[in-house]
């Protein structure tokens, strides 16, 4: 059995954003694969209902070096007991560096290692993440990368949503407007309203 780390200590999109290799290590690895996350404070309730992560270490401050954070520290430990067959390093900046030194592992990449061959930021967040992991695993298993959320057993999503038949759902906003910043991450309107008129055609059931 094998045991693989990803670490994306963000917000909510980069949290999501940063899960998304799971299917792809689950399909080269095989479906009994240990997947372990590395998140911010408060983000892994996330993962609460996802049969697919065995463990969510939350880390509240990611620049405290590996001596002065307990939460780098349980990481560190927990390799020893089950060393990691991979460990992935989604941050852009060398928080975990550290970490991934002194971690019982057989492989590790990071992101900012093999920047200068990805398109960031012009290509989308998946694209980058299936490139990164591409380094490590055969790409037509890369290729499948993909967010994803479970949801309660329990939930009944579709009571929420006061519509009959297929929908879409669409968010418009981001973190940074959200913390009262400039929205240089927000997309233009009218990247909207191209989108929009694209799926009015591709979905008219929707």
């Amino acid at each position: 059995m094998k045991h693989v780390l990803l670490i994306r200590v963000g917000m909510l999109g980069d949290t999501i954003w940063g899960a998304s290799p799971i299917k792809a290590l689950l399909e080269h690895y095989g479906p009994e694969t240990k997947i372990d996350l590395v998140v911010k404070k408060g983000m892994g309730g996330l993962f609460q209902y996802d049969p697919r992560v065995a463990r969510v270490f939350e880390v509240s401050k990611r620049r405290l070096p590996l001596l002065l954070s307990p939460a780098k520290l349980r990481i560190l430990l927990h390799s020893i007991v089950h060393p990691y067959e991979l460990a992935i390093d989604l941050e852009s900046k060398g928080f975990f560096k550290s970490l991934l030194w002194l971690l019982r592992t057989n492989k590790t990449i990071s992101a900012r290692a093999v920047r200068h061959q990805i398109e960031v930021p012009v290509e989308h967040a998946v694209d980058a993440f299936r490139k990164i992991i591409g380094f490590v695993i055969p790409n037509v298993c890369a290729k499948l990368g993909a967010p994803e959320l479970f949801a309660p057993p329990s939930a009944d999503i579709r009571s929420l949503i006061p519509v009959d038949g297929p929908y879409i759902c669409l968010h418009f906003g981001n973190s940074w407007v959200s913390s009262g910043k400039s929205a240089l991450r927000s997309w233009p309107s009218a990247h909207w309203q191209q989108l929009l008129l694209h799926w009015k055609s591709r979905f008219p059931h929707h």
